[in-house]
């Protein structure tokens, strides 16, 4: 990896990076992404969207441990794909003192020098009667405090869609959002596009990487006094099919 590209920006965490109100000032950039393995030869192209924060799914262990960021975290059972966090502008950083293993690939991290708790998913398969939305459901009922505690953020590959709801019963997507929603935590691209769940019109995943394979699968939740001062964009296909069948969501929070 060339180390370079991951070493802290040059610049405060205020400069205004935002595509979409750069006048008001960039509090700070965020950019999740299902990297799809070998994020070693895709770094540039993340690192050229200026993110303060990288949530990165299926990234390998080493691919984390290679950068100088000024902070780096990895979790995961398989070395080669798992879930890591990389902040790229100076802050401080701290993981939540009730993170636990038992629910592999959900991240709690402390952001108190922003004011932000972030919450990073990689929905996976712990067994089967916990895997994709149904760990989802049981990380949230672990974490409620943590996300409720200051504004947060929980973001990441959910691997879930209400579409879907009928395969996991009593811990469905829309049940996981349902709880969100009641401790005023929303996902940002639908309060953005006034879109219901379910009905999605940008995918950010496209199966096999085929154009006609699109899904929307990955998601920002945020607390209620974030939405209104962020903005989300979904990478388009066209650019980002080349080094995954996800697309990195690029989620700006305005400064006040």
């Amino acid at each position: 990896m060339n180390n370079a590209c991951l070493g802290p920006r040059q610049s405060s965490v205020a400069v205004a990076f935002c595509i979409t109100a750069p006048e008001k000032g960039c509090y700070m950039r965020i950019v999740v992404w299902n990297c799809n393995m070998s994020f070693a030869r895709k770094c540039d192209a993340i690192l050229a969207l200026k993110p303060d924060i990288i949530v990165l799914e299926e990234v390998s262990q080493k691919d984390i441990a290679d950068s100088n960021a000024p902070f780096t975290h990895w979790v995961g059972s398989n070395t080669h794909k798992g879930l890591g966090v990389i902040g790229v502008t100076p802050n401080e950083y701290k993981i939540a003192d009730n993170y636990t293993d038992d629910l592999p690939w959900f991240l709690p991290i402390e952001i108190p020098s922003l004011n932000i708790n972030l919450l990073a998913v990689w929905a996976h398969v712990k067994s089967q009667q916990l895997r994709y939305v149904r760990v989802s459901n049981e990380a949230f009922d672990r974490y409620r405090d943590f996300l409720t505690a200051r504004p947060s953020i929980m973001a990441g590959d959910f691997n879930s869609n209400t579409n879907w709801d009928n395969l996991h019963p009593g811990k469905s997507h829309s049940i996981l959002v349902e709880k969100l929603s009641s401790s005023d935590i929303n996902s940002l691209y639908h309060h953005q596009t006034n879109e219901k769940q379910g009905d999605e019109q940008t995918p950010t995943q496209y199966m096999y990487r085929k154009p006609e394979k699109g899904y929307h699968i990955d998601y920002a939740f945020m607390s209620s006094s974030l939405l209104d001062r962020s903005n989300i964009e979904i990478g388009k296909p066209e650019d980002w099919l080349q080094y995954s069948d996800h697309m990195p969501l690029i989620i700006d929070i305005i400064d006040n």
